[in-house]
């Protein structure tokens, strides 16, 4: 994925001043823990993510979804004030046969954490990023205040 299109899902200003190797955002709002939950959710699922674990008590969601050849995994934890999101992602069949193909090695595909990796292009760190991006999706829905951060 071409840098420039990290700008059509956020502001240059964003994205130019994201920390590198920032891998979790954390969002600052004035919503209960009940309201933030309930909002992530259902955004989750209307954006075709399926819920795979999930805990109201705590504020704990996980969803994910396929996305080409490869499955997105975010993670949210929602609290009073605010929700710490954290993402992985994990390549998929095709990714996993070429790689073992071109090294001559059996690859198998395991959970990468998502970490911005800003204007490198290399496959695997712009993966990274990309994933990154839809992390940033869903946290700037709740927009009042956005924390990059390492864990």
């Amino acid at each position: 994925m071409p840098y420039n299109t990290f700008y059509q899902v956020a502001q240059p200003e964003v994205v130019d001043n994201i920390p590198l190797g920032s891998n979790k955002i954390i969002v600052k709002d004035t919503l209960t823990l009940i309201k933030n939950y309930n909002t992530l959710y259902k955004l989750f699922l209307t954006n075709s993510y399926n819920i795979d674990k999930e805990n109201k008590d705590v504020g704990y969601i996980s969803a994910s979804s396929i996305n080409g050849d490869a499955t997105v995994r975010i993670n949210a934890v929602c609290e009073d004030k605010g929700i710490s999101f954290t993402a992985e992602w994990m390549p998929g069949s095709s990714s996993t046969n070429a790689s073992s193909f071109i090294l001559g090695v059996q690859m198998t595909a395991s959970w990468n954490t998502a970490q911005w990796h800003g204007k490198d292009t290399r496959s695997y760190p712009a993966s990274c990023s990309v994933v990154y991006m839809k992390m940033y999706q869903f946290a700037n829905v709740f927009g009042k205040e956005l924390i990059y951060t390492t864990k």
